[in-house]
């Protein structure tokens, strides 16, 4: 398809990203974001012993390149859950090895936490 101008090409690019710009999901995590900002830019373990549910709700999120973030369990051994009402950039690395503090593999179940079967 061609255009005989630079401008009817200008308006059919302008009028395409108006239409992709009017449609474009958003997506509600249901977070009220009361966990605050989770920006990193060294390595973090976080402790999960004040949040037994396992849910974190952030307002944003954004782990730098070359950052790891690993989990001590709570009591209840629950799964992690991050909901982010925000921007969520993830360029480092979530580790979710399932190993506990000891330095032993945790064991979970199908689907649950630990990160599968025995």
């Amino acid at each position: 398809m061609g255009f005989n101008s630079p401008l009817a090409a200008w308006l059919v690019w302008w009028r395409a990203g108006a239409v992709a710009r009017r449609f474009t999901p958003k997506i509600s995590t249901g977070s009220d974001g009361h966990d605050g900002a989770f920006h990193l830019t060294a390595n973090t373990v976080v402790d999960m012993a004040d949040h037994p549910d396992g849910i974190y709700q952030y307002s944003s999120v954004n782990i730098s390149g070359n950052v790891s973030v690993t989990f001590i369990p709570n009591a209840n051994n629950t799964p992690v859950v991050w909901l982010v009402q925000g921007s969520c950039v993830i360029n480092g690395i979530i580790d979710g090895s399932a190993w506990n503090w000891t330095g032993q593999q945790g064991f979970g179940h199908s689907g649950g936490a630990g990160g599968g079967g025995r």
